[in-house]
């Protein structure tokens, strides 16, 4: 508005009252003595031609606009994201939680298993102490892995204002769907990312306070004109009035280089800010490379780990029959064991990353 408002009609009034004196020495001089003059006034001038001073401060303030909202664009995309990704360790902590709940029920039977055996005398107290090792050592790890959760849940609270409670895993539904490739990403990362267009607002903000500059040293055209009424008294009571109407103009001639600097400066912001909007891009880039390799890279461990899950499963059951006849050890076992739920994690964490990696794209990308 106020960029806007520089190109109307500007009008003001003023009131004055003084107390003026006269007198002379001349030959035929009147002394006329002391009198009050009160005097009202009204001015109005309108810029004609301002050598593109105007238009140049309407866009800046435009452009300035536009940097902010890309501004809050950006702040919005990170604590998106973020939130995001506070859910995601939520969901991963509780699947953890009940990954190794499980496991501790199979460590606590093959315990009691290894026990009756030993009552049998198939095994000896080595294989009991291995199996109660590994069930106290699953037990330590679970109370862990709740504290890891409360602390995931504690820092969601953080991010969302939500307290603990039931939350939904989120699914790909939930999210915007992803470019078909990196060479699309990074075109849309071009166009769309909202640090890259703020830089390119600013880049306009800053080529339009270059005019603002320049134009300080061309011309500059107005209409004006002027009303004023004054009384007082002298010799007797007096109303003069008077009235102005037309047009000037001016052109600095000599500033001691100081609009020279100012345009040289404003120049040099505007390159400036051209190297980190550039600086930007290639961080920017890199980091949509980045976090692309990641999100294929989780997309394979996901098959990778369920392939893994299925193949310790049918191992870990062919292994509790070999043991029941002899052909295992209880340590055989219990490292099947180990290896399935490391195998249930890694899948857990896979599934987290798929979802973390994904949203930080599209954030990058501007589409959360």
């Amino acid at each position: 508005i106020s960029a806007r408002a520089a190109r109307s009609i500007q009008i003001s009034a003023g009131v004055t009252s003084q107390l003026q004196s006269q007198s002379t020495d001349r030959a035929f001089g009147i002394d006329i003595g002391e009198t009050w003059v009160n005097q009202a006034s009204v001015e109005a001038s309108v810029p004609l031609f301002t050598s593109g001073e105007i238009p140049a401060g309407i866009a800046q303030a435009e452009h300035a606009l536009d940097a902010a909202r890309y501004a809050l664009g950006a702040r919005r995309q990170d604590v998106l994201a973020s939130a995001i990704e506070a859910h995601l360790n939520v969901d991963f902590k509780r699947r953890a939680v009940r990954i190794r709940e499980r496991n501790l029920d199979r460590l606590r039977r093959q315990f009691e298993a290894a026990g009756d055996r030993f009552e049998a005398g198939v095994v000896t107290r080595t294989d009991v102490s291995l199996a109660e090792a590994r069930l106290r050592g699953a037990e330590a790890e679970l109370s862990a892995a709740g504290a890891a959760l409360s602390a995931a849940w504690a820092q969601y609270s953080r991010l969302t204002g939500q307290g603990e409670g039931t939350l939904a895993p989120i699914t790909q539904s939930d999210l915007n769907e992803l470019p078909s490739s990196l060479t699309e990403a990074l075109e849309l990362l071009h166009l769309q990312n909202p640090t890259l267009s703020r830089f390119s607002a600013l880049e306009q903000l800053a080529g339009a306070a270059v005019q603002v500059a320049e134009s300080q040293r061309g011309v500059r055209v107005e209409a004006f004109g002027s009303a004023a009424l004054q009384t007082g008294t002298w010799d007797n009571d007096f109303n003069d009035s008077n009235a102005v109407l037309g047009a000037r103009a001016r052109i600095p001639l000599y500033t001691g280089g100081r609009l020279e600097s100012a345009v040289r400066q404003a120049n040099l912001n505007r390159q400036q800010i051209r190297y980190q909007r550039e600086d930007a891009r290639l961080s920017l880039t890199a980091a949509l490379s980045e976090v692309w390799a990641a999100h294929i890279a989780a997309q394979s461990g996901v098959v990778a780990a369920t392939q893994e899950i299925e193949a310790n499963r049918t191992a870990l059951e062919g292994a509790e029959i070999e043991v029941s006849v002899g052909l295992r050890t209880t340590l055989d076992l219990l490292d099947q064991e180990q290896q399935l739920l490391e195998s249930e994690l890694r899948l857990a964490d896979a599934e987290r990353s798929v979802y973390v990696t994904a949203s930080r794209i599209l954030a990058l990308l501007g589409s959360l």
